[in-house]
């Protein structure tokens, strides 16, 4: 029982880990979405955020208070939070630079994600497994 708790546990760290990653999967859709938008059709800002709110890959994040719902760190938060009240503040080519600009900094930010991800996640679960069983052999 005490292998699989700590098991367990260490499967949360890394499935927190991996929603770090879809998060900026998701922020990387948000300004490409953002960029074809304002290539194609010209919508005004309250029609951006209308179409960005009904968008079922962007379901789950409150895009008026990212913080609420974001598993990334203070200052990436504080990107993504700029970048969505500098909506509709600038001529289109200025926003659709932003959107560029936005898009790469979280295809870095997702790149660092995975690799931590792939190199740290093997050693979570045998140390998640180890530490169950160093405490199930002291125990015993």
């Amino acid at each position: 029982m005490i292998i699989v708790t700590s098991t367990l546990l260490s499967a949360i760290i890394c499935k927190y880990e991996k929603s770090k990653i879809d998060y900026c999967d998701k922020m990387i859709f948000l300004g490409s979405k953002v960029m074809v938008l304002l290539n194609t059709t010209l919508p005004e800002t309250e029609k951006i955020f209308a179409l960005l709110n009904n968008c079922e890959k962007l379901k789950n994040i409150d895009l008026n208070d990212i913080y609420s719902s974001s598993p990334l760190k203070k200052d990436e938060n504080d990107k993504i939070s700029d970048y969505l009240s500098s909506i509709g503040k600038f001529d289109t080519q200025t926003q659709i630079n932003k959107a560029f600009e936005f898009c790469e900094t979280f295809r870095l930010l997702k790149e660092d994600y995975r690799q931590y991800y792939s190199s740290h996640c093997k050693i979570i679960y045998a140390l998640g497994f180890s530490v169950g069983c160093l405490t199930a052999i002291l125990l015993i």
